[in-house]
C-alpha cells in the first residue's frame, strides 16, 4: 500500500495542476506523460470549456473577479481556447486520445494486479483439522 501511495503521489504532483509542467525540472518532464490523473484532468476541463464562450462581468456590480476581468471592467467574450491557456492547458491531448490513454492505463493495471497475483501470492495451506481428529 506505500508503494501505491507513493505513486498516487507523483501521479498528483506531475498532472500539471499542482505545479506547472515548465517549472518541474528537465530530468523530470519526460514523467509528466505518466501522470493518469492529468489525463482525467485534461478530459474534464476540455469536456466542460470547448464549444463555450464566456463574458466577464462587472466587479463593481457584485460580480467576480476573474482571470479575464481586466481591473473589474468589463472585459469581452472569452473564449474556450482562452481559457485553456489561462489554465496552461494549451498544448495537452484531445479529450478522446485521454479516455483511450486511461482505458490503456485500466488495462496495464489490471495485468499488472493479475501478474502479481499470480506470481508472488502464495497461497496458505490450511491443515484440515476434521481428517487429523477423525484418525
Amino acid at each position: 500500500s506505500t508503494l501505491a501511495l507513493m505513486w498516487n503521489l507523483v501521479s498528483m504532483l506531475m498532472a500539471g495542476y499542482y505545479v506547472h509542467t515548465q517549472n518541474i525540472p528537465r530530468f523530470i518532464r519526460p514523467f509528466v506523460h505518466l501522470s493518469y490523473i492529468r489525463y482525467c484532468f485534461t478530459a474534464l476541463v476540455r469536456n466542460e470549456v470547448l464549444g463555450r464562450t464566456y463574458s466577464c462581468v462587472n466587479s463593481q456590480e457584485g460580480g467576480v473577479h476573474t482571470v479575464f476581468s481586466l481591473n473589474g471592467k468589463v472585459c469581452p467574450r472569452v473564449s474556450a481556447q482562452a481559457v485553456l491557456i489561462g489554465a496552461q492547458l494549451e498544448n495537452t491531448p484531445s479529450v478522446w486520445v485521454s479516455i483511450v490513454v486511461l482505458i490503456g492505463w485500466c488495462v496495464f493495471y489490471r495485468i499488472l494486479g493479475y501478474l502479481a497475483l499470480k506470481y508472488l501470492h502464495r497461497p496458505r495451506k490450511f491443515r484440515n483439522r476434521r481428517a487429523r481428529d477423525s484418525k
